[in-house]
């Protein structure tokens, strides 16, 4: 049963996103990281973007923050459809 869990909070440890709006960067590749790459290496990808950046910025660093939960709840749907 353990192992049917064993991947769930693999994104548990919150202090290695980038949670504060204003630390939020926009790479040339027009991806802003919500991890350092060091930890998780999660990025925002903003190319279909029609919103500004300091308009999206608050939402990207609230979905930092929700990462864990969003990522439980794919894997939990993921696993239903197996």
């Amino acid at each position: 049963m353990y192992e049917r869990y064993s991947s769930f909070n693999r994104y548990g440890d919150i202090s290695k996103f980038i949670t504060d709006p204003d630390l939020l960067q926009v790479t040339g590749d027009e991806c802003v990281y919500i991890s350092n790459e060091n930890d998780y290496d999660i990025a925002v990808d903003l190319e279909t973007c029609y919103a500004s950046f300091d308009e999206v910025k608050p939402f990207i660093a609230f979905l930092a923050t929700q990462i864990c939960e969003l990522d439980n709840i794919a894997q939990r749907f993921h696993q239903k459809k197996e």
